[in-house]
């Protein structure tokens, strides 16, 4: 995030944008009433996309090797710290067939980043 914890920070994200905060994913999740299938792009497994966020099971890169879970899982990285190791994510899985988890995980890791604007 360009060097800044603070959530909400632009980070990679162009003018007027922002990496969303564990907040605003909370606030996504009651919005489709914790509905995965609402955020999944049609064709991924169940999706409805009701809710037009178009997920894509885009896997990740993992710190110890390469990139995993394409096809089965969608992570998307908050710009809330969790502790100096962590910071939140949102988890929408091929196998939850239903459900979203917003958790904390190594910073590690290659996640999706999605902007929200400002």
């Amino acid at each position: 995030m360009q060097y800044s914890i603070t959530p909400g920070t632009q980070g990679i994200c162009p003018s007027g944008w922002h990496i969303p905060t564990f907040s605003e994913f909370q606030t996504l999740v009651t919005a489709v009433d914790g509905d995965g299938n609402a955020l999944k792009s049609v064709g991924q497994e169940n999706g409805t996309n009701t809710s037009g966020f178009s997920a894509l099971f885009a896997g990740y890169f993992h710190k110890y090797g390469p990139f995993t879970n394409l096809g089965t899982d969608a992570m998307f990285w908050s710009s809330t710290v969790y502790n100096s190791a962590d910071a939140n994510f949102m988890w929408v899985s091929y196998y939850e067939d239903v459900g979203i988890s917003i958790l904390p995980y190594t910073k590690y890791e290659g996640f999706c980043v999605r902007c929200l604007k400002d």
